[in-house]
């Protein structure tokens, strides 16, 4: 060895904190809800815009304050590190998965816990510096993964994959059924 050369850097772990706008190229999805806070609780306001959906202006922090104190947030900090995650997921019976979007999206973190019920999808994204969660509200429709015709496709956050059904109308004497 005739030379060797060492870099030490401070581990920063991925964390999010105040709004940032999307990244080009999934602006106008429909389906995420970029929630516009001012503070370092976007994980926190996330999990409660999937909890308290609403219809009308849903970035709006406002919608959710007066739910802020229902979470168990003990050990959580904010910015919430990616790391963090699977002990509030633990402190409050939820699932979440999260998802980075650099060209197309891919998997940070996907939760162990399949038997819950409730499960949130989220958006981690970085920008200038800053990173932020965003609310998926309807994963298969932002990945593009729409209903045609008679086949449906649903997306595998596990598997990362999309499945599709075929959907076939119930018959009595070769008769088809209409609801």
């Amino acid at each position: 060895v005739i030379a060797l050369e060492v870099k030490i850097v401070p581990y920063q772990p991925l964390t999010a904190a105040k709004y940032s706008p999307l990244p080009t190229g999934i602006q106008h999805l429909k389906g995420i809800i970029n929630i516009q806070n001012d503070d370092e609780k976007c994980f926190l306001w996330c999990v409660l815009a999937a909890l308290h959906p609403t219809n009308r202006n849903p970035q709006r922090v406002s919608h959710y304050h007066p739910f802020e104190f229902e979470p168990n947030v003990n050990g959580i900090s904010f910015p919430t590190p990616l790391q963090q995650i699977k002990k509030f997921e633990e402190q409050n019976g939820i699932s979440i998965n999260v998802f980075g979007f650099e060209k197309e999206f891919f998997p940070l973190f996907i939760s162990q816990l399949n038997h819950i019920s409730t499960k949130v999808d989220l958006l981690y994204v970085q920008s200038d510096g800053n990173s932020h969660y965003c609310l998926i509200r309807d994963l298969n429709s932002v990945l593009g993964l729409v209903k045609r015709a008679k086949i449906r496709h649903y997306f595998c956050r596990r598997l990362f994959e999309k499945i599709s059904l075929m959907i076939i109308r119930p018959t009595v004497n070769n008769l088809t059924v209409r609801k």
